[in-house]
């Protein structure tokens, strides 16, 4: 994983060190492409964190580096929906240490995957008038459906047992609300979804539905310069499956930490295209295992990473 740490690194020291001539000389990079009377849009996110526990084993003391990227064909004008492309994965810091489970955390979700999208909320008639409200709450609500490639195998065969194709299909709405402005007091990143899928991490057969959510909401001191990067927040994460046999699909986390969010106004061009950029350490607690606990987990987590945004993968406002 050491090269993930280096990228990441790098990639922190370019964003908090503006360069004032590049952004004299240099166009803004964008993650769109005009294409006639559509856009061609690269959107995603990308995590590297430290976790302790994992809710799985005491000392786990494992690095994750987490992805997930769409390019999408969506029109300029009315309603939004197309087609898109994803790439998306979880790499293990545990796969390079020579035990014979290497390579069970890490999976590449969706190498590659495609679908259908749709935006409801994008509608004109949420965009003025009486509805307007309902679409500036609304409008990062997505519906889709989906068809992924799945690969467990990519650090050795011996997953090779495990599913490999997955149809996913439902809901999701993931939106950003002044995580990365200095000059509002408050901050909230609500996601929810309700998502069918074909198969899991193990079953072929799983033809489940899954409910998540996850919220977390911080303030700031505002207008104080770098003292208003550093934001304290609370948490909270949430699974319920329609299968109870799965208790580490169904629990309830809640906890807290502290962030620190620079503002992104003055990026040097080369950077635009990054519309949110946080660094964290939280705790998180299991307050409630919905369907009854597995024996030995342990119930708590502490996460250190740097997560990273671009496009609208996130709804930013």
């Amino acid at each position: 994983m050491r090269w993930l740490n280096l990228i990441l690194a790098l990639t922190l020291s370019c964003c908090l060190s503006v360069s004032a001539s590049a952004g004299a000389d240099s166009p803004p990079v964008s993650t769109q492409i005009d294409v006639g009377s559509y856009i061609l849009q690269y959107s995603g996110y990308v995590d590297e964190s430290f976790r302790q526990t994992q809710f799985f084993v005491r000392n786990f003391d494992n690095n994750f580096f987490l992805f997930d990227t769409r390019l999408e064909l969506l029109p300029k004008d009315g309603l939004i929906w197309g087609p898109y492309g994803r790439f998306a994965g979880n790499i293990s810091g545990h796969d390079d240490s020579g035990n014979p489970n290497a390579g069970f955390e890490s999976v590449l979700n969706s190498e590659p995957g495609g679908g259908i999208e749709l935006f409801p909320f994008s509608a004109p008639m949420f965009k003025s008038g009486k509805l307007a409200a309902l679409g500036r709450i609304f409008g990062p609500l997505r519906l889709f459906g989906e068809y992924n490639h799945v690969d467990y195998t990519i650090f050795g065969a011996q997953n090779d047992f495990r599913p490999n194709r997955q149809v996913r299909a439902g809901f999701d709405y993931f939106a950003a609300y002044n995580v990365n402005d200095d000059r509002n007091w408050w901050w909230l990143e609500p996601y929810s979804s309700v998502i069918y899928q074909s198969t899991n991490e193990f079953t072929a057969g799983y033809d489940g539905t899954i409910l998540g959510t996850a919220l977390r909401a911080g303030v700031r001191v505002p207008d104080e310069g770098v003292y208003s990067w550093f934001t304290p927040y609370l948490a909270e994460e949430s699974s319920i499956t329609s299968h109870p046999g799965f208790a580490f699909e169904n629990y309830c986390h809640l906890g807290g930490g502290v962030r620190i969010a620079p503002p992104l106004d003055n990026l040097p061009p080369e950077l635009k295209w990054m519309n949110r950029f946080i660094i964290y350490g939280e705790y998180l607690d299991r307050v409630n295992n919905y369907r009854g606990e597995a024996p030995g987990t342990p119930n708590y987590e502490w996460r250190v990473g740097i997560d990273i945004a671009f496009g609208q993968f996130i709804f930013n406002e």
